[in-house]
């Protein structure tokens, strides 16, 4: 997630039609008192996934590689390259090329992210947990087995030329997400503000006859998707509305009720933890960004200029601040809001909590993993 790409997604909650979005909220003029025990060196880590011993964790970087990275010692070793991806491309290419090719400038590499690949959702499965679902945004979706010494890689659901986002598995179906209809998320700006939106989707795979089924194709910025407490719902965090929808696996069906909406923040991944909360990061929206872009007049006139005069702009719009909400699933109600604006912990795209109360959080806009627990 590159500045544009925020700024443009600040844009959409205004472009997009039938989002009942109330008065900005506050920021919190205080931060919460936090105590950093761990800082991870990942390439803009997009979710950040723990094993489920507590050893490890999975994430993605923005070269297109997959990481494990040892929560303790901070080692951290490739797990798949863009090659494993993509090997029609890369079949003839020395594993140095390919990292050369698919390394660098954060803001060169979105030209190159429709080869190297992007692994944005990551989900442990089956009863040893040493199988991995991963969504790939530009190739679809795979399982990942672990072994001692070596991965193997299994293409679930070929999606060339979509935008898959997050992905989860219940029972015969696998469950994933689309942002955009027909945009790639190196598209972003223009995924975003989409006058035509909602454009973002929600699949059924199922196992047995592997056949897809479109459940709803009405999602503003379809991102993480979580499994309920009781395996009975799926929640759907749409980044644009910036509300959690409620899928309902029985009945096979979106209810028309949201989990939670109008939130303060465009919700990114979300994660159900074992005593029922709903971990939902994000970033904060501002204030004097939501009333400019009320002005239909001032809206259409910063999107015909050139990128380089709103990116100045909206440098003094967005803050380098960490937000995480928690949510209680039963009531939807907001238990607490940890906040950071002295940069422990910066714009938060994923979560995770660990048995020991402490928090994971992986960044999309910074290149490192921050692990933290809260203070008495």
């Amino acid at each position: 997630m590159n500045s544009i790409f925020i700024f443009s997604v600040l844009i959409a909650l205004v472009v997009c039609n039938n989002i009942p979005l109330g008065p900005t909220p506050p920021m919190p003029s205080e931060s919460t008192d936090i105590e950093v025990s761990h800082v991870y060196s990942v390439p803009f880590p997009e979710e950040v996934a723990v094993d489920p011993t507590g050893t490890y964790f999975l994430t993605g970087g923005n070269d297109g590689y997959l990481y494990k990275v040892d929560l303790e010692t901070k080692e951290k070793e490739e797990i798949l390259t863009p090659k494993d991806f993509n090997p029609a491309f890369f079949a003839e290419w020395d594993d140095a090329v390919v990292r050369q090719y698919c390394s660098g400038d954060p803001q060169k590499l979105t030209d190159k992210e429709p080869i190297c690949g992007r692994v944005l959702g990551i989900k442990f499965v089956g009863n040893k947990k040493k199988k991995v679902l991963l969504a790939n945004a530009y190739f679809g979706i795979f399982k990942l087995t672990l072994h001692r010494n070596f991965a193997k890689l299994k293409t679930v659901v070929s999606k060339q030329g979509s935008f898959i986002n997050d992905v989860v598995s219940v029972g015969k179906y696998i469950f994933y997400t689309d942002t955009h209809s027909f945009k790639q998320r190196n598209q972003l700006p223009y995924v975003v503000m989409d006058l035509d939106a909602p454009k973002g989707r929600f699949y059924a795979y199922n196992k047995y006859t592997e056949k897809t089924t479109l459940l709803a194709d009405d999602l503003y910025f379809a991102n993480g998707i979580a499994l309920s407490s009781d395996h009975k719902k799926i929640y759907i965090s749409e980044t644009t509305g910036s509300r959690i929808r409620i899928f309902n696996i029985k009945k096979m069906k979106m209810l028309k009720n949201f989990l939670v909406s109008d939130l303060p923040i465009l919700t990114d991944n979300i994660i159900v933890t074992k005593n029922k909360k709903l971990l939902v990061p994000g970033y904060w929206r501002h204030e004097e960004l939501d009333n400019i872009l009320k002005d239909e007049s001032q809206l259409q006139e910063l999107l015909n200029g050139e990128p380089s005069s709103y990116l100045i702009k909206f440098q003094s719009w967005i803050r380098p601040v960490g937000t995480i909400l928690v949510v209680d699933e039963e009531t939807g109600e907001i238990e607490q809001t940890i906040f950071d604006n002295t940069g422990k912990f910066l714009l938060v795209s994923s979560v995770h909590q660990l048995d020991n109360g402490e928090f994971l959080c992986g960044s999309i806009m910074v290149p490192k993993a921050v692990r933290f627990k809260l203070k008495d």
